[in-house]
């Protein structure tokens, strides 16, 4: 039970950390970058996880690189609260880069 513990505290704070990137980096590694405007936020649990759990009702201001298989800008962008740094505040504009995945924008700490 303690290696169990152990393992999930250890995952917890390897899930915290990131890869030190230059700007021009973390561009290139990003499926998606954008300015975004945050109109609200909505936090679910569906599946237990504390992984991309925040959704953020958002308007795109400006998109600087796009998945070539967006056809629209989406009015939903996805953070997380495992780090509880992804909190971004509504009515505030941000720049935002992350991935592109099951048709949903998801931004995390790195």
């Amino acid at each position: 039970q303690i290696l169990v513990f152990l393992a999930a505290v250890a995952a917890t704070s390897l899930a915290c950390s990131c890869l030190e990137q230059t700007p021009e980096q973390a561009f290139c590694s990003a499926d998606w970058v954008a300015r975004v405007k945050i109109n609200s936020r909505t936090e679910s649990y569906p599946d237990g996880s504390n992984f991309y759990n925040i959704q953020h009702d958002a308007e795109i201001v400006e998109m600087f690189k796009k998945p070539s298989s967006l056809s629209s800008l989406p009015s939903s962008v996805y953070g997380s609260t495992i780090c509880n740094l992804c909190n971004v505040d509504a009515g505030k504009e941000f720049l935002l880069a992350g991935t592109y995945y099951d048709d949903k924008l998801k931004f995390s700490l790195c």
